[in-house]
Order: C-alpha cells, then structure tokens, then sequence
C-alpha cells in the first residue's frame, strides 16, 4: 500500500527509514566560543552623554562638575546609571519626588555615574585608519 503523504516524520517505520538523519541541536563548538571582544582587553569609561569625552576621574564626581569640552553638567540625571526614560520619574531608584530637569546639575544622593565598558583595541584601529588616510595626501 503507497502512502501519499511522504514528508519527513509521518510514518518513517513503514517506508523502511535508510535514510541519514542528522543529529539535531547545536553543532559542538570546536574552539570554544567566540565573539565580538572575546579575549580582548577592555577599560571602564565615563563618558559624557552630550559631546562623548572620556573622564578618567570618575569614582566621586561633585555635584558642580561640568564637562571639560562641552561644559554641559556631569553630576547629572543623564550621565546616571540609574536614568531610565522608561519609569516613574525617569529613574530605576524609587523616589517620592522627581527631579525636575534631568540635564542640569542636581545634588541626588542615588547618583552614580554610568561606566561602560570599552575595547582598547577599536581605538587602535580607529588611530591606524587615520594615520593610513593621513598617510595618503603626505607629499
């Protein structure tokens, strides 16, 4: 008797199943995982959110900081980790009354500036892109 369905799965047992199968799931990884940075050396950063300049200074920042490039202030609502334009008052920590401006320079005791970590080796490459482009109108 033929069977007119003969998609993979229906009734393999009949039809006598020679066929390889593959063994489903993730192919084992050979050298371990890898990705973006995998190995690579990072360093924590403190950015501004306005102009980008990295602040090295960035464990007690006071509450008139401003900063070196733009001028615009670090101690901040924007520049915290807890901002989040998502909640009550736009930040993670809970609190009974929100702060009014979130560009300007507060005193909040919950601040704490936002550290991200960055790649040493994509500054590298951009200063070798530059170098190589400067090196092509070098008379």
């Amino acid at each position: 008797m033929s069977r007119k369905y003969s998609q993979k799965g229906y009734d393999e047992e009949s039809r006598g199943g020679s066929r390889d199968r593959r063994p489903s799931g993730p192919r084992p990884s050979r050298e371990g995982p890898r990705g973006r940075g995998f190995g690579a050396t990072r360093s924590d950063v403190f950015r501004c959110r306005d102009c980008g300049t990295a602040h090295s200074q960035f464990q007690e920042i006071p509450p008139d900081a401003a900063c070196s490039r733009c001028g615009k202030a670090l101690h901040s609502c924007v520049n915290c980790t807890n901002f989040d334009a998502s909640r009550r008052f736009e930040c993670r920590v809970v609190l009974a009354v929100g702060v009014a401006s979130k560009t300007k320079a507060n005193s909040c005791e919950h601040y704490q500036p936002k550290i991200v970590q960055e790649f040493d080796s994509d500054a590298k490459k951009d200063d070798d892109a530059r170098s190589a482009f400067d090196a092509l109108f070098d008379l």
